[in-house]
């Protein structure tokens, strides 16, 4: 398995989020997440609470897109603060792989009200 990618995000607090990641094996391949479970969260740490649930959709399992689609609604409650998040998949085994990818997670306030 390679290293995980690194990828740092940034979530305004009652904004919609989107995010696209185009996840590639050690020979720079589209991986085939064909069965895969794709799970990612945001916390202050890997044993804190859950911050925000992600709630990542694999778009294309042979292309290995996967898609993160929050609405402003779900990321309302989000407490604004620096934290980390990670997605990691379950193989069509039910095998925990390691994370394919990390990063910081920023929850930002929206100064703008209109």
């Amino acid at each position: 398995m390679p290293k995980p990618g690194e990828h740092h995000i940034t979530i305004y607090k009652g904004r919609a989020f989107d995010l696209t990641l185009n996840l590639k094996d050690a020979d720079g391949v589209a991986k085939n997440l064909t069965g895969y479970t794709a799970y990612a969260e945001v916390r202050l740490s890997e044993s804190g609470s859950v911050i925000l649930d992600l709630n990542p959709t694999i778009a294309n399992a042979t292309g290995g897109v996967v898609t993160i689609s929050l609405t402003g609604n779900a990321t309302a409650n989000a407490t604004v603060g620096r934290y980390s998040w990670d997605l990691v998949c379950d193989d069509a085994d039910g095998k925990e792989l390691p994370p394919y990818v990390i990063g910081r997670a920023s929850v930002e306030p929206v100064i703008t009200q209109p």
